[in-house]
C-alpha cells in the first residue's frame, strides 16, 4: 500500500520529470496539463484494475494474485527511474495503479478466506488500519525531492517483502 499511495502522491510531478526530457522546452502550462493527463489515465486504470485483479483471484486464488501484483510491480519500480520514453512511462503507471487498485479489492476477499466472513469486519478494520499507516508513510517517503528515485527503490524492497510474505502465508488452520 505504500508503495501505491507514495507513487500516487508523486505521480504528476514524477511524470513530468519524463515529459521534460522527452520533450525539451515544453510550456508550463502544457508539462502540467501532459502530467495531469498521465494521473487521469492511470486513475482509470486503478479502477479497472480493482475489477481485473478481484476477478483473477477466483481463479488463480488470492495468494496468487498478490505473489503476481508484488513481483511485477517490484520489477517496475526498479525500472521507473530509467524510463525516459511518455508512452512506457504512463504503461508503467498504469499497470502499477491497476495493481493497487487490485491488491485493494483482492484484501478483503483474501481476509475472509482466510479467517472467515464472520471474522472480515475485526480482520479488515486491522487491515484499513495498516493501510492508513501506509498512506501517511508512503507519500512522505516519495515526497523528498532529494531521494526520489532511491523511494522507488524502497518501494521495490517493499514489494519484494510483501512477495516473500505472500510466498509463505499458509490459511490459519481452526482452533
Amino acid at each position: 500500500m505504500s508503495a501505491g499511495l507514495g507513487l500516487i502522491s508523486q505521480l504528476s510531478p514524477l511524470a513530468q520529470d519524463v515529459i521534460k526530457k522527452a520533450t525539451p522546452g515544453i510550456t508550463p502550462e502544457a508539462l502540467a496539463i501532459a502530467g495531469g493527463s498521465i494521473v487521469a489515465i492511470s486513475a482509470i486504470f486503478n479502477g479497472l484494475g480493482r475489477l481485473f485483479w478481484a476477478w483473477t483471484s477466483d481463479f488463480i486464488g488470492r495468494k496468487g494474485v498478490f505473489m503476481t501484483m508484488f513481483v511485477t510491480q517490484a520489477a517496475l519500480y526498479i525500472y521507473l527511474p530509467q524510463v525516459a520514453n511518455v508512452t512506457l512511462y504512463t504503461i508503467a503507471a498504469c499497470y502499477l495503479l491497476a495493481c493497487y487498485g487490485g491488491g485493494f479489492a483482492t484484501m478483503p476477499a483474501f481476509a475472509a478466506d482466510s479467517f472467515g466472513p464472520a471474522n472480515i469486519g475485526r480482520i479488515y478494520g486491522l487491515m484499513l488500519t495498516a493501510w492508513g499507516c501506509a498512506g501517511v508513510a508512503g507519500p512522505l517517503v516519495f515526497s523528498s525531492p532529494a531521494i526520489k528515485p532511491v523511494a522507488l527503490y524502497v518501494a521495490a524492497g517493499l514489494l519484494i517483502g510483501g512477495f516473500v510474505l505472500a510466498m509463505s502465508y499458509k490459511k490459519p488452520s481452526k482452533a
